[in-house]
């Protein structure tokens, strides 16, 4: 009796791995936003106050 199609071993291709990397990397954040979070926020410039003033339609 032959064995199954899909248990006969295949040639190895970097095509899966690739793809399997390309997702796995697409999963998780990039560096770049990584350091953006873990930066300090800067004191000169409170966002938030000025958008949340900007949102109920007072000057800054």
């Amino acid at each position: 009796m032959s064995r199954h199609i899909l248990d006969r071993p295949r040639a190895e291709t970097g095509a899966r791995l690739s793809q399997f990397l390309t997702l796995e990397r697409a999963a998780q954040p990039h560096n770049a936003s990584r350091l953006l979070q873990q930066r300090k926020r800067d004191e000169k410039a409170p966002r938030l106050a000025i958008y949340t003033r900007i949102e109920r339609h007072q000057e800054v």
